[in-house]
């Protein structure tokens, strides 16, 4: 046991270590931001201070053209003749203006690119801090499981004890209502599957539970680690269909359907600016980056603000991408819904049609747009329906196509995206429907 408790100790010193690096990165990348319209503000009194050097030094009127030229440009952002006193007998008439706008145009680009690296910085300072909370959450796991290590063990190796398991060590987490089993045992006679004592744990406790992917399937009179999870609550049926645009053989719209993790059922469509092969590259990179990071158990939020910030390193982040993205905890039916700049999506429960809409800037339009999710429990027999702007376009708007799925009877979600895109014949734009239902298992 002293063995044991020096390796906990120097493990933990370590991990202590990686947290601090972690902060003390995310220090480095910390400074003082400056509010947007300060840098306006401070640009305006640059431009007036070079204007009077250049035209408006021995000019009587000057501090009132100032006032009005300050006041164009905060309401404006550029000059016109009128905002110019005594426009026809200043000396520096046209040539002023045009000089005025130049340098505010520089000044505002100027501008941008200091948002950009604020961004840029604000999500490595973010990115650091929540790889050191990770750390931390873990320790605090630890440490707590330590507390409750002794009692617990005793109780696990009396009641498995009972059906010819020996348990030697035991580790349980509990998160988010989802129960995760990690146990080292061996069987007393003969071999028993994985499944089998999924079925003595979950007796045990209460819970239905079942091998983690990768778990040893069979074990014997050896001891190994065994990972068992609780089983989700729900189960979930999807479909999804796209047309392109009549003007373009390729859609520029990109969708997914697919199990992220064993909890977690993803549905995602992507519409890049435009029609044709260019947007659907664009949309297909950006669900690319989003189904990679959330493989990879990045928290949700995360993840979204990575691929916001990873347009700031495309050499065309001029253009952008609308995303709608609807994630279900298969644990606890609650999805969350983020919408960036597209359509609204339906919710069908019974006999009523729930219309979600968002109000958030597309991707690479706005980067410093905080990520909020709308968040809505879905019940046995709900289906969510997610559609790309010019479905909308083609049923006359949101309205009129919350009233055809109050129409519809189809609890297939394969058949009623069909339906739906039966009734698509302009295509004046790239169209695409997704459909989603849930049920309890």
């Amino acid at each position: 046991m002293a063995g044991e408790s020096e390796k906990e100790y120097i493990l933990s010193r370590q991990l202590e270590k990686i947290e601090h690096l972690f902060l003390w990165l995310s220090r480095c990348y910390y400074g003082e931001e400056i509010e947007a319209e300060h840098w306006k503000s401070a640009e305006i009194e640059r431009l007036l201070v070079e204007l009077e050097r250049q035209y408006c030094e021995r000019c009587p009127k000057k501090e009132l053209c100032h006032r009005k030229i300050k006041r164009a440009f905060i309401q404006k952002g550029y000059l016109e003749q009128e905002d110019v006193v005594s426009y026809l007998t200043c000396h520096g008439g046209a040539d002023l203006i045009q000089a005025a706008n130049q340098m505010y145009q520089f000044g505002l680009q100027q501008i941008r690119m200091e948002q950009q690296r604020q961004i840029h910085q604000r999500f490595f300072v973010n990115q650091y801090r929540a790889a050191a909370q990770v750390i931390r959450d873990c320790m605090n796991q630890w440490e707590d499981q330590n507390e409750k290590e002794l009692i617990v063990d005793q109780s696990i190796e009396k009641n498995a004890r009972k059906y010819g398991i020996y348990v030697r060590d035991f580790y349980q987490k509990e998160q988010n209502g989802k129960l995760e089993l990690y146990v080292y045992l061996r069987v007393k006679k003969g071999e028993k599957t994985a499944r089998e004592i999924a079925g003595v744990f979950s007796r045990i406790f209460n819970k239905r539970l079942k091998p983690q992917m990768g778990c040893k399937s069979v074990v014997g009179n050896r001891f190994v680690w065994i990972e068992l999870q609780e089983e989700v609550r729900f189960y979930t049926l999807s479909g999804g269909k796209r047309l392109s645009s009549k003007e373009e053989d390729v859609c520029g719209e990109q969708f997914t359907l697919e199990n992220i993790r064993e909890d977690c059922f993803a549905a995602v469509i992507c519409d890049g600016l435009g029609t044709g092969e260019l947007p659907g590259r664009e949309s297909k990179r950006v669900i690319e980056l989003l189904e990679t990071l959330l493989e990879s158990g990045i928290v949700v939020e995360t993840a979204m603000e990575m691929v916001k910030s990873s347009m700031l390193f495309s050499s065309q982040h001029e253009r952008y991408v609308t995303l709608d993205c609807l994630l279900i905890d298969l644990y606890t039916g609650i999805g969350k819904m983020l919408k960036l700049g597209s359509a609204e999506s339906f919710i069908i429960r019974e006999q009523s049609v729930e219309m979600i809409a968002g109000n958030h800037p597309p991707v690479g339009a706005c980067f410093d747009e905080k990520t909020v999710f709308i968040r809505k429990k879905l019940n046995h027999g709900d289906i969510v329906v997610m559609v790309s702007d010019g479905v909308l376009d083609e049923f006359g708007g949101s309205v009129a196509f919350s009233s055809f799925l109050m129409k519809q009877k189809e609890t297939c979600p394969q058949l009623l995206c069909d339906q739906i895109m039966d009734q698509i014949t302009q295509r004046r734009d790239d169209c695409t429907v997704l459909a989603v239902g849930i049920w309890n298992k």
